[in-house]
This record gives C-alpha cells, sequence and structure tokens, in this order.
C-alpha cells in the first residue's frame, strides 16, 4: 500500500514539473516554434525579403512575389500503422525544409543599403533564392551572386 502511495506521488511530482517546465518556457518566450507548414515557412521568406537591405533600400513593393520551389521533409506526416494489436505512430525525423523563389524589381543597380553611392537609375530586376528550415533562414541567395544573409558578394 506504500508503495501505491509513492507511485502516485511521484507521478504528481512528474506531472507538477512538466507542466511548470510549459508555463515557464511560454512565459519568457522559449516555446518551440511551430514551423511545420508551407505557410508559416512563407511567412519567415517573405519578411526576410522585405527586411533585406536591397530590398528595403529601394524595392517596389508591388513586385514581389514569393513561390515554394522544394520541400524537403523525411516525413511529411504522423501516420498511425496498425500491426496486430498495436498501433505505431510514426514522426518527422528532421524539420521540414522549404526553399522558395522570390523576385522583386528595384529602383536603381547594386545590392545591400547603397546609400550615399552612385546609382543608375534602372529599374533592376532581382531573384533570390531562400530556404527556411526550422523557422530560420538557412540559405539566402540574390540572383545567384549575393549572399542576403552575409551582405556581400559571393566570391
Amino acid at each position: 500500500m506504500a508503495h501505491m502511495k509513492n507511485y502516485k506521488v511521484f507521478i504528481l511530482a512528474l506531472f507538477v514539473c512538466a507542466a511548470s517546465f510549459v508555463v515557464i518556457s511560454s512565459a519568457r518566450g522559449c516555446a518551440l516554434p511551430v514551423c511545420d507548414t508551407r505557410d508559416a515557412a512563407s511567412l519567415i521568406a517573405e519578411r526576410f525579403v522585405k527586411n533585406d537591405p536591397t530590398f528595403s533600400y529601394d524595392g517596389l513593393k508591388d513586385t514581389l512575389s514569393l513561390r515554394v520551389e522544394h520541400v524537403n521533409s523525411l516525413n511529411d506526416f504522423a501516420t498511425p500503422k496498425l500491426s496486430g494489436l498495436t498501433i505505431a505512430l510514426t514522426l518527422p525525423l528532421e524539420p521540414k525544409e522549404y526553399t522558395f523563389k522570390a523576385k522583386f524589381d528595384s529602383r536603381h543597380s547594386g545590392y545591400g543599403d547603397r546609400t550615399g553611392k552612385i546609382l543608375a537609375q534602372v529599374i533592376t530586376p532581382h531573384e533570390a533564392e531562400i530556404t527556411v528550415s526550422n523557422c530560420q533562414v538557412v540559405s539566402a541567395v540574390m540572383d545567384g551572386k549575393w549572399d542576403m544573409i552575409k551582405g556581400e558578394l559571393i566570391a
């Protein structure tokens, strides 16, 4: 009987610890981000482009378009599998990775923040390939020659 009481206390303590962790993590902004959908990853890619110095300097907002190019995932969904009387749940082994193609025009040639530079006043089309994984932009290359993350030409 004492063994059963200790077991219940242990389970209650475990539950309280788990609940406390969830509350504290959420309050401190440490909850795991949710980026397992194309729409969520698309918003991250769009925000990245809009905040990029090339676009924010002179990008024409009405010309921005974004489309998904590639999705990489080992398992797209949790799939239940029946085997006799047991049910196994297969969860994704890694976060999805989305690659987007962003296109926009800017009012001048060049890349980055070009304040104070002499610029050709010509509408310049740009095309960027942006990869989002685990809620972060992990790769962003514009026109095949500008690293948008580092803000420099690719050697």
